[in-house]
């Protein structure tokens, strides 16, 4: 027979479960947002191969594409529970498109959109160490201070890093981006919405 602390303690790890189950996942794992962008071929190209080539390396380099449209292939690439090695794969591009080395990259040649995808795609390659992209990310928001989509990135990016912090702190790392006037809406709706969806179910615990 149960004693009634068990019981108890029971009770409450239950309700707890159904409270948060919603929740399981994590901001990158959980926000699909690549869904509004399925007309792009090449995000879709993304989707069915999960790994960065050459071709959508030069796509994500072009100032011809959309910032939201790089930020949707890199969303549309996914993540692996064991990691992936496309943050790598643009680094490489990047070094041999400048003719150094991954590691001699000059971060100031850079583009606000190539720093967005080199620190999305980190992120996204290892979502266990998010931390690892937001330097570049931090860099790209500086480059483009007015970019929701680039704010937003780097929003789920941090909300990943709180997420064993405060999952109020994870909610208001995105919100406080929803709601800056100053930010101009490079996001479709339909994106937006796909990560304010998910991310609401962060919202109770402020």
């Amino acid at each position: 027979m149960k004693s009634p602390l068990l019981a108890t303690t029971l009770a409450l790890t239950t309700v707890v479960c159904l409270q948060y189950s919603g929740r399981a996942d994590s901001p990158l794992t959980s926000t699909p947002f690549y869904e509004a962008y399925t007309d792009v071929p090449m995000v879709m190209r993304a989707k069915r191969s999960g790994r960065l080539d050459l071709k959508m390396s030069e796509w994500l380099s072009s100032p011809q594409v959309p910032t939201d449209h790089k930020a949707a292939l890199i969303n549309a690439l996914g993540w692996d529970f064991n990691g992936k090695a496309n943050g790598q794969a643009y680094r490489a591009y990047l070094a041999l498109r400048q003719g150094t080395t991954p590691e001699n990259i000059p971060l100031e040649s850079l583009t606000a959109d190539d720093l967005m995808t080199l620190g999305y795609l980190t992120a996204m390659d290892n979502y266990f160490q998010p931390q690892r992209g937001m330097s570049f990310l931090n860099m790209a928001q500086e480059r483009d201070p007015e970019s929701y989509a680039i704010a937003m990135v780097r929003g789920l990016v941090e909300a990943q890093t709180l997420f064993d912090v405060s999952w109020c702190q994870v909610w208001q790392a995105v919100n406080r981006v929803d709601e800056n006037p100053q930010l101009k809406r490079d996001l479709r709706p339909k994106a937006r919405e796909i990560i304010l969806k998910y991310m609401r179910l962060y919202r109770r615990d402020c």
